[in-house]
């Protein structure tokens, strides 16, 4: 295996650079003067950056391609807020000499741990077997299993996006709503337990996360992990004997419904209290990981404001991260742990 050199986190200004980075973007491009420069987004487990090379790049153009690892000699430059490569030399290396685990991003969780507590949740599911025999056909499927524990929340950095984020953020929605579950005591916990594992069930097959630099599938990019996630459900629910019409919608219209707004690519919006509650914790657990991740880019040790975030209409005013997450959870007997 290639030595992969320095990881992006340590990268520091006006220091000499020595790594193996996969090639998430790259553009050809020309100068003011017509003179071609490479524009490169390069990407390793601990994040990304931008780099340019600015000589030669004609030549660098022709030996890599986008999803290549590539060694790179560079010096590491300030250019507005952020530390950017000035690459001055670029050899590419073989697939077969790169460690996978230098490049891909991993929830920082025991996955183990959320594997079980998967199961735990899904022996929650008490009063509705029909609810209770589809997740465990689901979940009993091998190769499901693997995908759902493996799969990232999203592709593009926005919550959740590294491998185990999609359990990561599906286990967190569950817990809030278990935590619930005595303030609002009418609602369908059953319903609730198994639209919070299965919201999101359609990323499996929207996703591409067999390499690090993960992307969406054709089925992803034209139907969407909505849709596929019904659809997923429904190749399931209708092989069981105890097939219930009436559960079976109500969980498909969690699914549809759980993004709550037609501008956010609701199929349809929330028309049942468990739907709506279901798109509030997907809300909530999205966007404080999304903000959570914005606080790790931020320097010092008071709250600071972070670039503009379009996506949300504004800036935020965040604390910089001091503690990372612990592998603690909440147990069954109610002990206090962090998730």
């Amino acid at each position: 295996m290639a030595n992969k050199g320095i990881f992006i986190n340590k990268i520091q200004e006006k220091t000499r650079i020595n790594g193996i980075f996969l090639v998430e973007n790259k553009k050809i491009l020309e100068t003011k003067t017509g003179k071609h420069y490479l524009n490169l987004t390069l990407f390793d487990s601990t994040g990304s950056l931008n780099a340019k090379v600015w000589d030669r790049a004609d030549e660098f153009d022709k030996i890599f391609e986008k999803d290549d690892y590539i060694f790179v000699d560079a010096a590491a430059e300030k250019y507005e807020s952020s530390i950017q490569l000035n690459i001055k030399n670029i050899e590419k290396i073989p697939d077969d000499q790169i460690n996978l685990d230098d490049f891909m991003p991993v929830t920082p969780f025991d996955r183990k741990e959320l594997k079980k507590q998967l199961f735990d949740f899904i022996d929650k599911v008490k009063n509705n077997s029909f609810f209770r025999g589809l997740l465990e056909a689901i979940f009993h499927d091998e190769k499901m299993l693997k995908n759902y524990c493996d799969c990232p929340a999203s592709t593009k950095g926005h919550h959740h996006c590294y491998i185990g984020g999609l359990l990561e953020h599906s286990m967190s929605i569950c817990r809030l709503i278990d935590s619930l579950r005595d303030v609002y005591r009418h609602l369908d916990s059953d319903l609730l337990f198994t639209g919070a594992i299965l919201h999101d069930i359609g990323k499996i097959r929207s996703y591409n996360f067999s390499k690090a630099s993960f992307s969406t599938t054709d089925e992803g990019r034209l139907l969407g992990h909505i849709p596929i996630g019904t659809q997923v459900v429904q190749e399931y629910a209708k092989k069981l004997d105890n097939f219930d019409e009436k559960s079976f919608f109500n969980l498909q219209h969690l699914i549809l419904s759980h993004h709550g707004t037609k501008e956010m690519n609701a199929v349809v919006l929330p028309m049942m209290e468990e739907a709506f509650l279901l798109h509030l914790m997907d809300y909530l657990d999205s966007t404080i990981a999304y903000l959570y991740k914005l606080k790790g880019g931020l320097k010092g040790n008071e709250r600071m404001w972070t670039d503009y975030q379009k996506g949300y209409e504004r800036y935020f005013f965040l604390n910089p991260v001091i503690n990372f997450p612990t592998t603690d959870f909440q147990d069954n007997n109610g002990n206090d742990g962090q998730g």
